[in-house]
């Protein structure tokens, strides 16, 4: 049977012999925005700074933004490296 929750309580008001198995569905997966890596520069950057290991610092910024960490460790390697996305002073959010 295939219905909502309440077809399947009335389906089995009257009683039911052996097992039942209830499947739900998830929540819907909101739609993703997308992040620039300006703004993964400054999270990491803010992070870095307040002491964070780069790997503490990648791990915190990928999961507060959804997207993969090796994305942000790349872009953490870039930043180490001096070639990352200009990040500019004064504009932290």
């Amino acid at each position: 049977m295939a219905g909502t929750l309440a077809d399947g309580v009335t389906w089995a008001a009257d009683g039911v012999r052996g097992e039942v198995v209830v499947v739900l569905a998830g929540a819907p997966v909101p739609p993703a925005t997308e992040v620039d890596d300006e703004q993964l520069a400054r999270d990491l950057t803010a992070r870095l700074e307040a002491g964070a290991r780069t790997r503490g610092a990648v791990d915190e910024v990928a999961s507060a933004h959804g997207v993969s960490r090796r994305r942000v460790y790349e872009l953490a390697l870039r930043l180490k490296a001096g070639d990352g996305p200009p990040v500019p002073v004064g504009d932290q959010e």
